[in-house]
């Protein structure tokens, strides 16, 4: 890890702000399904890319 790098952990129902331009990823560490709500402003194109992708089944959970 660089000093630019920090990791963040994060609990369930709590947010966290990422500023444009920023690099970041998520990971889900834990055994169970990791949920996201994800909010954009200005989405920069993001939308357009996941309505593009790869369309994939959800499963019943």
């Amino acid at each position: 890890m660089s000093n630019m790098e920090k990791i963040v952990k994060l609990q369930p129902a709590t947010s966290l702000l990422v500023p444009p331009g920023v690099v970041h990823q998520i990971r889900n560490t834990g055994d169970s399904r990791l949920y996201l709500v994800t909010t954009m402003m200005p989405d920069s194109g993001f939308g357009l890319l996941i309505r593009s992708g790869i369309r994939d089944q959800l499963d019943e959970e």
